[in-house]
């Protein structure tokens, strides 16, 4: 089953958006792991992409609960930290990001991020912080 684009699921809309591509996702909000566009070498820039992963992670799950009933709807929140931020391999460029929820402390959440070349290698890793403005399943963005 295809996960939908991204730019349906977040606010973040081209050329401002840096996935190409939602390749996994959790319903509940816990992880997900995207597709960039192009192949950026910044930390910034990935930092960014995890940001928005995290950001269409959670509009995924907002989609899966309208499904079920729920109400849709794109989930809000801003990036409010980073910590951690490297880059493991210098020069490399990133092609995915994936990220996972480690913590959730409502209407805050921490999210590892995952920064990953074309072979799959871990090439930078930041964690990601993130404030909800409104309900949103499995966290908050």
């Amino acid at each position: 089953m295809a996960l939908p684009a991204p730019a349906s699921l977040t606010s973040h809309q081209p050329p401002a958006l840096l996935l190409a591509e939602l390749l996994e996702a959790a319903a509940d909000g816990s992880q997900a792991l995207s597709q960039l566009q192009g192949a950026p070498t910044d930390l910034l820039t990935w930092c960014e992409a995890g940001a928005q992963t995290v950001a269409v992670l959670l509009g995924y799950g907002q989609s899966q609960a309208a499904g079920a009933g729920g109400e849709a709807g794109l989930a809000k929140g801003m990036l409010v930290g980073l910590k951690g931020a490297e880059i493991l391999i210098p020069g490399a460029a990133a092609h995915r990001c994936r990220v996972a929820r480690i913590l959730d402390l409502p209407p805050f959440a921490v999210y590892a991020a995952e920064f990953l070349d074309h072979d799959g290698r871990l090439i930078g890793r930041s964690e990601i912080k993130t404030m909800g403005m409104s309900d949103s399943p499995g966290g908050n963005p």
